[in-house]
């Protein structure tokens, strides 16, 4: 299965001006049939099936990192997307 999970911990406080982005589930048959058609999803296929642990203890231990809060990720995504003009009504960087 090929999972698309909300950016949020589940534990985030739930905000009512805050859009919450659903968690979803794709059997892998269906990512199959859509690789067909889409040479981006195709080169996804790889990855099925294939469990990754990750963890950001060691940058936390080691280097004393701490990761931003979700939503001013999100924020600062954004902005990026729209400085770099890769959404529409976003100005180009240096234009």
């Amino acid at each position: 299965m090929l999972h698309v999970d909300s950016p949020f911990p589940p534990d985030t406080p739930k905000h009512e001006d805050e859009l919450i982005v659903p968690a979803r589930q794709l059997p892998n048959w269906l990512v199959r049939l859509a690789a067909l058609r889409d040479p981006a999803i195709r080169q996804i296929l790889p990855e099925l099936g294939v469990h990754k642990n990750a963890s950001s203890a060691k940058a936390r231990r080691v280097l004393g990192w701490a990761p931003r809060p979700p939503q001013d990720a999100i924020v600062a995504t954004a902005d990026s997307l729209l400085r770099l003009g890769l959404l529409k009504g976003g100005a180009k960087a240096g234009a």
